[in-house]
């Protein structure tokens, strides 16, 4: 309320006051031009406009408090969500909930930043991996890195990588079902704490673990999936896209249907914020990056070029098709076994 509120309010509720005190008869109370008669009326009102100045200081701090809310907030979720991979990681590492503890090396927990733009999800180590510790570390991870790197994304700066099921199945066999099953509680828990905005299954295996569908992986890639709330898509494992040539453009079409949908999502600039490893400290590997930058390359080029296919292992002699719209289910060669 205004000063000058304050003032005329002051004033009515001493000639209310003064009528019930009996100083006035009835029609008594008037106004006159200098302000309001009666015994109250006519003492000199409080000075209102020193109380409002008053007020002000008291409340710029909580205002200041209000605005730095936010980046407190993030700081606040960002070591929670650093403490809750944690100890996801550490209950990972001592479970021996299914068979394939028995022969592991190591628990592949996973890899990348926090809040990432897209969680990366395969389906199981290999034998480097399995000596690493580290998923993807061989010649599949190596082409996948190139492969995200033609989008615009990595691991070091905005995706987090991780697996169906965190231990080595001997001789690189397909995981069984309950191993899944084992397993997929730790998955679901490091995706709760990571927040992605994006998830990309790499092959068969993840794909209906992921989706729930008994289909081939040449039926589920280039396909948009809400799995748990989040828009997921899948495309061929590296190492499927390693022993067959053929499947270089359809997975590279898979790509530019992530690109697109991170350039949807991501075309409202307020979204975008730079983080750095001192204000953000969900940033696992140390290093902040710039979300803002990494989306709007992406949604700057509305096509992206056969050198950047190339460099990501994916080039062909034909032009890559701009759109995945309306693209056959069943390029892949029928009876393709993949991981």
């Amino acid at each position: 309320m205004k000063a000058d509120d304050r003032r005329d309010l002051w004033g009515r509720l001493a000639v209310i006051e003064d009528w019930l005190g009996g100083l006035f008869g009835p029609g008594a109370a008037s106004v006159s031009a200098e302000g309001w008669g009666g015994a109250h009326g006519n003492a000199s009102p409080p000075d209102f406009e020193a109380t409002e100045r008053a007020a002000l200081p008291a409340r710029n701090p909580s205002m200041l408090a209000g605005a730095s809310e936010g980046a407190e907030t993030r700081a606040k979720k960002g070591v929670e969500a650093t403490q809750a991979l944690g100890a996801i990681a550490l209950d990972a590492a001592r479970c021996e909930r299914c068979r394939l503890a028995s022969s592991r090396k190591s628990v592949v927990f996973g890899t990348g930043v926090e809040n990432p733009l897209v969680l990366v999800i395969g389906e199981g180590p290999g034998a480097e991996e399995d000596a690493s510790g580290l998923p993807f570390v061989g010649p599949a991870g190596r082409l996948l890195d190139r492969m995200l790197a033609a989008v615009g994304l990595s691991r070091e700066e905005n995706v987090y990588i991780a697996n169906i099921v965190k231990c080595r199945p001997p001789m690189n066999r397909d995981p069984a079902p309950d191993e899944q099953a084992a397993c997929l509680p730790f998955l679901r828990a490091q995706t709760a704490a990571l927040r992605p905005k994006v998830v990309l299954a790499l092959g068969r295996v993840a794909a209906q673990a992921l989706t729930g569908s008994k289909e081939g992986i040449t039926r589920l890639r280039g396909r948009w999936f809400v799995v748990d709330g989040l828009p997921l898509i899948a495309t061929f494992h590296p190492s499927a896209v390693l022993r067959d040539e053929t499947l270089k453009r359809p997975a590279w079409e898979d790509l530019k249907a992530l690109k697109a949908k991170l350039a949807e999502m991501y075309a409202e600039p307020r979204i975008f914020e730079r983080s750095s490893a001192a204000s953000c400290p969900e940033n696992l590997s140390g290093r902040g990056f710039d979300l803002r930058s990494q989306v709007t390359a992406l949604a700057g080029r509305d096509t992206l070029e056969v050198r950047d296919a190339a460099s990501a292992g994916l080039d062909e002699s034909d032009p890559v098709r701009s759109s995945v719209a309306g693209e056959a289910e069943d390029e892949t060669p029928a009876g393709l076994v993949e991981r």
